[in-house]
């Protein structure tokens, strides 16, 4: 993993190259007022360790973006690892009638893999993770051997690989992201989605939490807004209202 000095080097390359110097002064103004009084509570810290000794996994934690192992100029467009509540993700499936049956489920930064484990209970033809970094990547699949939760889902796998190049597979789609990249991957995954659901037209749902990028979905004519709040937007299809 990279060291302290080379961390600090990417961090300040990075914010620099996406801020320009007086946004990343004023970044670093607002992150030290985040971290003073917008922490994690020992009480989140503690549900996400509960969940890793319940399944016998390793899912838990927070990875600043600098520390992780991407050597590709897409580092910089990336975000800090953190895992997913487990409360947060039943309240985001719960309103929604899916037929998972038929139906891939498609983690775009999944980190660790813990999604890919709460998505496991539910009988998905197929779940798989998208991860550029290739330390998490290992990690995940790890855990997916690990795991001695319910798991219901066909078939299981992690991509290595960016997000924004990613080929979406034929079938009906759930596409889960917790702010995984900035507005340059998430326009290119926006198009890559568009293009697939134009050229084989079918029922797609987005789950994306911490919705920092939403304008990009908003702007486009097609998906509709089926939920939004602090925590996450829902977007989905239009092909699917016709249906």
């Amino acid at each position: 993993m990279p060291t302290v000095v080379h961390r600090l080097s990417r961090r300040v390359q990075r914010s620099l190259r996406t801020r320009g110097l007086w946004g990343s002064l004023g970044h670093a103004v607002r992150s030290l007022l985040a971290r003073l009084g917008g922490a994690r509570s020992d009480k989140e810290f503690a549900a996400d360790d509960d969940f890793d000794r319940r399944y016998g996994v390793d899912t838990a934690g927070v990875i600043p973006q600098a520390d992780l192992d991407v050597e590709r100029d897409s580092w910089v467009h990336g975000s800090a690892y953190v895992a997913t509540s487990p409360v947060d993700f039943a309240a985001v499936l719960a309103p929604f009638s899916l037929a998972p049956e038929r139906s891939s489920f498609v983690d775009l930064g999944c980190g660790k893999g813990r999604v890919l484990l709460m998505a496991a209970a539910l009988p998905f033809d197929r779940i798989i993770g998208v991860e550029y970094s290739p330390a998490l990547s290992e990690v995940a699949r790890a855990n997916l051997d690990r795991y001695r939760g319910p798991r219901q889902a066909r078939r299981i796998e992690v991509h290595t690989g960016d997000a924004g190049e990613y080929d979406f597979p034929a079938g009906d789609l759930v596409v889960f992201m917790y702010h995984p990249f900035d507005e340059v991957v998430m326009a290119r995954v926006l198009a890559q989605l568009s293009a697939s659901l134009r050229a084989a037209p079918r029922r797609a749902l987005v789950l994306y939490f911490k919705p920092v990028h939403a304008s990009l979905w908003l702007q486009t004519e097609l998906f509709s807004v089926r939920h939004r709040s602090g925590l996450y937007d829902v977007y989905e299809h239009r092909l699917a209202e016709a249906a």
